[in-house]
C-alpha cells in the first residue's frame, strides 16, 4: 500500500504536524525512549509506531490514515 499524499509541516518546537488532504492526522516527534528514532502519534495521542526519520513517520501516519478510513478534518 502507498501512502497518500501528505504534508510534514514544523511546529516550530521540533516536532512535525502530518496533514492528508488539510486534515490533521497526527505528530511526529523524537522518541525520548529510543534516540535516534522518531515516533508517530495519531490525534488522540496513541503512539502508532517508531521510525528512522521524520520522513518515514509521516508516512506511516499517512498509510494508518487511509487504512483507518476515517475522516480526516
Amino acid at each position: 500500500m502507498n501512502a497518500p499524499d501528505h504534508t510534514l509541516e514544523s511546529d516550530g518546537a521540533g516536532n512535525f504536524i502530518v496533514k492528508v488532504g488539510g486534515g490533521l492526522v497526527g505528530t511526529v516527534a523524537k522518541d525520548g525512549e529510543y534516540p535516534g528514532l522518531w515516533g508517530a502519534w495519531d490525534p488522540a495521542g496513541q503512539l502508532l509506531g517508531r521510525a528512522a526519520s521524520p520522513q518515514k513517520a509521516a508516512v506511516l501516519l499517512a498509510a494508518w490514515c487511509i487504512a483507518d478510513e476515517r475522516e480526516w478534518t
